[in-house]
């Protein structure tokens, strides 16, 4: 029998997979480096919504298809999953006909954007 304990270590955050960080960092990384071409705001706003909507793909990973899973299938959940990818799907669709060639010109894709 030991005369003195061993210390107690407390353990409040669990094992961070190694997909989560590398998914949250690579996009906010991704937003900081975009954002550097415009201003410091937009360094801010590029890395935090690029890193939330990682956050949120990482989450939906979580639950399918677990992070033991095959890394092409965390892949393309991870990106499937991500609202920014989504939206990009849903704008892209909206302007098809720019995508096709159909129509060109300055009132073509991004013409909204001011």
């Amino acid at each position: 029998m030991a005369l003195v304990e061993k210390p107690f270590r407390r353990r409040d955050m669990k094992n961070v997979h190694p997909f989560v960080y590398g998914h949250v960092i690579a996009a906010f990384l991704a937003g900081a480096i975009t954002g550097t071409f415009f201003d410091l705001e937009a360094v801010m706003v590029f890395s935090s919504v690029l890193a939330a909507s990682a956050v949120v793909s990482v989450l939906v990973c979580w639950r399918w298809p677990g992070f033991a899973a095959a890394g092409w299938k965390l892949w393309l959940i991870g990106i499937l999953a991500n609202p920014l990818f989504l939206a990009a799907v849903a704008f892209s669709a909206d302007q098809y006909e720019c995508l096709l060639g159909q129509r060109t010109g300055w009132n073509c894709m991004f013409s909204e954007a001011d």
